[in-house]
């Protein structure tokens, strides 16, 4: 199932990522790293429509930054570089590019946040299997 992010649609989930992610850290926090990224990233989406909408280039720039090191490290790499070129484009006077790098992010981080989510609830199945497998061998 892992896959090195080269061929994926941007808002696939590049799980070589998240093996990555596991690896560097206690394997049982990724869940919750998960978790607090969908909260947070939901409060962030919001923030990159609000900036788009009242023309705040500053704000965006600002959100695409912090969103996009989110999204990197959460395996999203297709969004977090559609996030890197955002605000790199406004960061080097390209406002209009960088509103469209914005408006393409908005489009493809629903999709991008599903399949998060799914891959946090197959977690949380495993997780759940672990345990009732943990259980039947102590009987």
């Amino acid at each position: 199932m892992s896959n090195d992010g080269s061929s994926l649609h941007p808002s696939q989930l590049d799980v070589s990522v998240l093996e990555q992610l596991a690896r560097d850290m206690d394997e049982s926090i990724v869940p919750t790293v998960l978790a607090m990224f969908l909260d947070d990233g939901q409060e962030l989406v919001a923030q990159v429509e609000l900036a788009l909408e009242s023309a705040d280039d500053d704000a965006l720039a600002k959100v695409a930054h912090k969103l996009g090191g989110n999204t990197a490290t959460c395996g999203q790499t297709g969004l977090s570089q559609i996030l890197y070129d955002c605000e790199n484009s406004i960061r080097t006077g390209d406002i209009s590019k960088g509103r469209e790098h914005a408006g393409a992010f908005l489009a493809l981080a629903p999709a991008g946040f599903e399949s998060l989510s799914n891959y946090l609830d197959s977690l949380k199945g495993q997780s759940a299997q672990n345990l009732s497998l943990k259980d039947k061998d102590r009987r």
